[in-house]
């Protein structure tokens, strides 16, 4: 097990270490470890097999400023506790900043290495240029370690969530600008008129129980509920994205192709309906029907977790 140390100490430490063995340092949020996370730091180690691996973890508090407020997904006890599983660490360190520079000033290391993903930023991060300047001006080199598994703690939580691209767009978004930025650009978009082509896409999610599972079969049989009444419906595509707009732009234009054609044999999708319900009256439409098509739907079944059965299995 790897030594957890707290800042104050850090300093002291690195410098009763130094002599004849380098000292490499690694930094990170290091959220929801995976496959690469280890890769990269079992790679930074075998650099200099003899060498001292450091590994700092950005604060739950700058991680939720660095990238939004439901990160991080693991809290920095239970990921420094993780780091310190590692045999490739030796010691493992919180730094309560959102860069790395005051654990570069402390541990002042031989090696700080980076990711190699983080070669193509270099001109660009000015961060990652600060890092490396003061990383050189105690004499170090940065070096990029390519972990051959390009995945990164968004990316494994995105694979669970389907919400999650959307909220990474929406971090980098708002790195680009001043809220100030942001905000004048929305208020300028609202005098523009806005056309929006596109997918007219129905959201269905029908909520249906599910029954017991007969033996030796893969069928699993699921009650369908009424579904005007259990199924919730929503916009989706083109039709989502004119909704959008609509709700800060004053003057919005769909245009849209919709099939008129049986959805399932016997069954028409309502979706004059829908749109009657659904879409906003001050959007201006310019749908096209197509008869020998049917509607674009994205119909899901879920299970309807009755109180009962949520401890289910």
């Amino acid at each position: 097990m790897s030594g957890i140390l707290v800042f104050s100490e850090l300093e002291h430490k690195i410098k009763s270490l130094r002599g004849d063995k380098k000292i490499i340092h690694a930094h990170g949020t290091f959220d929801m470890l995976h496959a690469g996370h280890i890769l990269h730091l079992k790679n930074a180690k075998a650099m200099y097999p003899d060498s001292v691996l450091v590994v700092t973890v950005t604060d739950d508090a700058n991680v939720r400023i660095n990238k939004g407020q439901d990160r991080p997904f693991c809290n920095e006890e239970s990921r420094v506790s993780l780091l310190a599983g590692l045999r490739c660490v030796d010691y493992v360190c919180i730094v309560n900043d959102a860069t790395a520079l005051p654990a570069i000033q402390s541990i002042k290391p031989d090696i700080y290495v980076k990711g190699g993903e983080y070669a193509a930023k270099l001109g660009t991060d000015r961060t990652l240029k600060q890092e490396k300047e003061l990383v050189e001006h105690h004499g170090g080199q940065v070096v990029f370690a390519d972990s051959a598994l390009p995945e990164m703690s968004t990316s494994v939580q995105a694979a669970a969530t389907e919400t999650d691209n959307l909220f990474g767009f929406l971090r980098e978004f708002t790195k680009l600008s001043s809220k100030a930025d942001l905000l004048n650009l929305l208020t300028a978009m609202t005098q523009k008129s806005m056309l929006i082509v596109g997918d007219a896409i129905f959201d269905m999610t029908t909520m249906a129980g599910v029954g017991d599972k007969a033996p030796k079969t893969t069928i699993l049989p699921m009650m369908h509920r009424s579904w005007d009444q259990r199924t919730i419906k929503s916009l989706g595509g083109a039709l989502f994205m004119a909704e959008t707009a609509s709700g800060f732009a004053d003057h919005v234009s769909i245009v849209a192709g919709i099939g008129e054609a049986d959805f399932i044999d016997g069954f028409q999708f309502p979706a004059n309906q829908l749109l009657d319900d659904l879409l906003s009256k001050k959007i201006k439409s310019f749908f096209y029907y197509l008869p020998d098509r049917c509607p674009n739907v994205k119909w899901r079944f879920k299970e309807d977790v009755f109180q009962e059965n949520k401890q289910r299995q």
